[in-house]
């Protein structure tokens, strides 16, 4: 959900550090929708989230990835939201530590299109690895299973490995890369699809 912020005169901090209490709209229309709690990003915890109630301002546009549905007859967004963008700079994924999931990479690669963005860390479990040994690099999808137990995936095209990791490198690992996160044509679905374009391995578990 692309939405603004409206109000946060009520604002509070949860025991696990989301902010709570926020209401959003569209921009441009006279609307709200609560939020009951709001994650900053995949994978916070009550020591790694936000600093503080001062961390959201009025005004600021937020992408947010949450279940919308009625509550006492009104619309809100529930627990187990998470923050994707703030303002349009991600809320996570710059550091190979914030590293984003399969969910949030998707939600950057629309909002990025095929333009996409540079120096993106991204986490998943590699399957259909595949080795191109012309050009001594990687195409595999990364995978994860959502909350509804459906495997999401993006496709990483042309990542190279250190030679000290290849042995590692896998179906069923776990790995993270450093890579420019797109949208990309794929003639042969014919669709855009979500894709780690090039870039580099740089831990796998």
């Amino acid at each position: 959900y692309k939405v603004t912020v409206k109000d946060l005169s009520s604002v509070k901090v949860g025991s696990s550090g989301d902010l709570g209490s926020i209401y959003v709209g569209d921009s441009d229309k006279d609307n709200s929708l609560y939020v009951y709690y709001l994650s900053k990003f995949f994978g916070s915890s009550a020591t790694n989230n936000w600093n503080g109630v001062s961390d959201l301002k009025v005004g600021d546009e937020l992408l947010i990835y949450g279940n919308a549905y009625t509550y006492n007859n009104a619309p809100q967004l529930g627990s187990g939201n998470r923050c994707i963008t703030i303002n349009g700079s991600p809320t996570n994924g710059t550091t190979a530590e914030t590293a984003c999931n399969i969910i949030q990479a998707r939600a950057y690669c629309d909002l990025y299109g095929e333009t996409g963005i540079e120096n993106m860390y991204v986490t998943g479990v590699i399957s259909e690895l595949s080795y191109n040994s012309s050009y001594d690099n990687y195409t595999f999808i990364m995978e994860m299973e959502d909350q509804f137990g459906v495997m999401r995936g993006v496709k990483a095209w042309a990542v190279s490995c250190d030679e000290s990791m290849k042995d590692l490198l896998v179906d069923g690992a776990t790995v993270v890369i450093n890579t420019k996160l797109m949208l990309y044509y794929d003639s042969a679905i014919p669709g855009y699809i979500c894709e780690c374009y090039r870039g580099n391995v740089v831990s796998i578990a």
